[in-house]
């Protein structure tokens, strides 16, 4: 299983915190995943390091991408990963988020972050109080994969629907500001 860390390489990203958690879980879990983390921008060379030494600690496979990729490659990653981890301080509605959701992601976020518009089209995600909850969470997550997977199957198409209804709201305020 191929779990996606965050967008990018700030500190509200918490892959640190993030990082431990997942390091919290016993080895047969930490046999079954992949790690992948996107670092290309955004973020201070010192953070970026403990990063890398954090995951570097950890006894499990992992993918460290420090280079800009290309919106398709961005899209086809999306595709290849099984789980989104997205658990930073503040967001605002996010692509990445979105762009998950679309390619039947299970998304594990945060209550405190801005997403009831999600909860309004019962878009599936996990929704966690602290991120000291991440570890129990992904062993029930990785225990019932395909159960989990199967949940994903309206995803799509309801955040499809949000897009484009942000899109179409957003095209007439600015015809009602001219």
């Amino acid at each position: 299983l191929t779990i996606t860390i965050g967008y990018n390489a700030s500190e509200n990203q918490n892959h640190l915190k993030i990082l431990e958690q997942i390091d919290q879980l016993t080895d047969v879990y930490k046999q079954k995943i992949k790690l992948r983390i996107q670092l290309s921008y955004g973020g201070t060379e010192s953070y970026m390091s403990m990063v890398k030494n954090k995951l570097s600690e950890l006894d499990i496979e992992h993918e460290l991408n420090t280079s800009f990729i290309s919106d398709e490659q961005i899209a086809l990653k999306r595709i290849e990963s099984d789980i989104f981890i997205h658990l930073p301080n503040t967001d605002a509605f996010c692509a990445a988020l979105s762009e998950s959701l679309v390619a039947q992601n299970i998304v594990i976020t945060g209550s405190w972050l801005p997403y009831s518009l999600y909860d309004e089209h019962k878009v599936d995600i996990h929704k966690l109080n602290t991120i000291e909850d991440l570890s129990d969470l992904l062993k029930i997550v990785i225990d019932d994969i395909d159960q989990e997977k199967v949940k994903l199957s309206s995803n799509s198409n309801k955040v499809m629907y949000i897009i484009n209804f942000e899109k179409a709201v957003q095209n007439w305020v600015t015809i009602l500001e001219e």
